[in-house]
């Protein structure tokens, strides 16, 4: 198992969310098992996302995809994403 962590700020969450979660067929398709969004407590804007995967490499082909990206953007995330890789022990 092998997780990501992704953080990073959007510029409205209401407007990231519903576009992500449009992006349910590309998870799926790119191998995530599951996946938890989380808020800063006092900035619904400071988004952290972690994503499950069955492999390393599942994970990081999904985060390094081009078309996610530019859905990412146009989500309106306004910051670099800080992503981190965590496997299961």
């Amino acid at each position: 198992m092998a997780i990501a962590i992704v953080r990073h700020q959007v510029s409205s969450f209401n407007a990231w969310k519903a576009i992500v979660d449009e992006l349910e067929p590309m998870r799926r398709k790119d191998g995530m098992t599951s996946w938890n969004i989380y808020t800063a407590q006092e900035d619904d804007c400071d988004v952290t996302a972690v994503l499950q995967f069955d492999s390393a490499a599942e994970a990081e082909a999904h985060l390094s995809n081009p078309e996610l990206k530019a859905k990412l953007q146009s989500a309106g995330v306004v910051s670099k994403p800080q992503i981190s890789f965590l496997k299961a022990h």
